[in-house]
């Protein structure tokens, strides 16, 4: 019996002994797992606030970025809304046609009326001196300012013009052609120099006087004041020609041909001074006008205006009109009347019906150059022994075509 329990207190402290030790085997891996797990989370939690730091720079990036383009956005939105803003209207410091100036010449004009031009620049004072010359022959005392605008326009319109051959909005000489300098000293300008010019005179008689650019920026011309009534007076339009088609109108004549600022520009709707009202004449019978212009044609006659009464019916309009379509195409197509050229235009009046007719013939300016015979044959035989059998060439079913 005591060795019964000495075996079994023996095989208690062999399985207690055996238990002691898987236990502690058991920690020691649990403790071996629980570290390599620790620095594997540790591991990733670096990665983690690795892939993090990234996410916030890409975020920060981002934001960065889209701040831009929305600056950028905001920079275009402005200019795009300051672009379709139309720029405050003005007489002066304005270009036309994307390069001619329109400038103030009261620096001149002041001159002239003080009497002292020590203050001018060399270029002015040149000027001055020849706008100066051109006034005393042309100007006198008694004139009224209408006689003394007329005078101006008339002769500028007959001594101011391009070279023969050129349009007068392409001067020979460029240099100044924008400004009264190069418009008395060289003899041809563009529209703006033609405008700045008359305005100048004018100013030196103390006429009031604007230079008025149209809302496309590529023409100009002169708005003048008579008697407290404003009219539009357009040189170059007439340069050449002095037909005064284009000579102290009202805002209804000019619309016709150009549109402005009219809230800033002063408002003309007078035609007391208007040079087509003042030389109309009241013709209540429409089939007389035609031989009346014929005689026109055969003389030196290059303006012509008729008033018609309102209370004339629009078959006397038509009539009018009719004869005025058949006139110019017999006048074009008519070997006698070669270049010559006739236009028309209805000028609305208050109470009437006023119709302008001009005539420009060859020599009213400049005379149109031609060439000597002897060139003209050389060019003949050159075309006919060079290009004589063009039109066989081209119908060669043989060439290339395209």
């Amino acid at each position: 019996m005591k060795k019964a329990t000495t075996i079994i207190l023996s095989a208690a402290a062999l399985l207690l002994a055996a238990g002691v030790g898987v236990s502690a085997f058991l920690s020691y891996k649990n403790f071996k797992n629980y570290a390599a797990l620790s620095a594997q989370l540790e591991e990733n939690a670096g990665q983690v606030t690795n892939v993090s730091s990234q996410v916030d720079g890409m975020r920060e990036e981002v934001r960065t970025r889209f701040s831009l383009v929305q600056s950028n956005m905001d920079s275009m939105r402005e200019a795009l809304e300051k672009k379709d803003e139309p720029e405050e209207t003005k007489e002066n410091e304005v270009t036309i046609a994307g390069q001619y100036v329109i400038r103030a010449t009261t620096q001149i004009s002041d001159a002239y009326l003080s009497g002292d031009a020590s203050a001018l620049s060399d270029k002015d004072k040149e000027t001055l001196d020849m706008a100066s010359a051109i006034l005393k022959e042309i100007i006198t005392d008694k004139m009224t300012p209408y006689e003394k605008e007329l005078a101006v326009y008339e002769w500028m319109t007959h001594n101011l013009d391009s070279d023969p051959g050129l349009l007068p909005v392409v001067p020979t000489t460029q240099a100044d052609c924008d400004n009264p300098y190069g418009v008395l000293k060289y003899h041809n300008a563009v529209c703006v120099g033609y405008a700045t010019t008359f305005r100048m005179f004018m100013q030196m008689m103390e006429i009031p006087c604007m230079v008025v650019h149209n809302t496309e920026m590529y023409h100009s011309w002169d708005l003048v004041q008579l008697n407290g009534h404003w009219y539009h007076t357009d040189i170059y339009s007439d340069v050449s020609t002095s037909n005064h088609m284009h000579f102290n109108r009202t805002d209804s004549m000019q619309q016709m041909e150009q549109s402005w600022d009219f809230e800033y520009f002063p408002k003309s709707d007078s035609d007391e001074d208007c040079y087509a009202a003042k030389n109309a004449v009241t013709q209540n019978d429409v089939f007389q006008i035609p031989a009346e212009i014929r005689k026109a044609l055969e003389g030196d006659v290059n303006f012509l205006a008729y008033r018609i009464p309102k209370e004339a019916d629009n078959r006397s309009a038509l009539v009018l009109e009719n004869f005025m379509q058949r006139i110019e195409q017999t006048v074009e197509y008519s070997s006698g009347c070669e270049g010559t050229d006739i236009s028309w235009q209805w000028m609305p009046m208050d109470n009437n019906y006023v119709i302008a007719i001009s005539i420009a013939k060859c020599g009213s300016g400049e005379d149109v150059p031609t060439l000597p015979d002897e060139d003209l044959n050389r060019i003949e035989n050159i075309m006919e022994e060079i290009f004589g059998d063009f039109d066989n060439f081209c119908d060669d079913p043989s060439l290339p075509k395209g």
